[in-house]
């Protein structure tokens, strides 16, 4: 996966593994993401990468994401929309 340490994470460092990770990972021709753009209606994240893409967001963050509670703990398909959404779900404390 990477190589990174979940301490060292900065914002900008974890929004450009996100970013290199979708960009290694979709089938469109495209050579950047914009943070704000949806990744999903987009089609730049398919259904068949979500889990991995949860996998880098763990190993990331340093943190485990509740998969079975995806619906049932407010988490939802809005919070990974766009590289902004994850950081701010997943990484950026209160």
């Amino acid at each position: 996966m990477t190589d990174r340490s979940p301490e060292t994470e900065t914002e900008a460092d974890a929004k450009t593994a996100i970013e290199g990770w979708l960009l290694a990972h979709t089938s469109h021709p495209i050579e950047r993401i914009a943070h704000d753009q949806d990744i999903v209606t987009g089609r730049i994240l398919d259904s068949l990468r979500f889990v991995d893409l949860i996998l880098l967001i763990e190993e990331l963050s340093g943190r485990p994401v509740d998969r079975a509670g995806l619906d049932m703990n407010g988490l939802g398909l809005d919070d990974f929309r766009t590289i902004d959404a994850i950081w701010n779900r997943f990484f950026k404390t209160p």
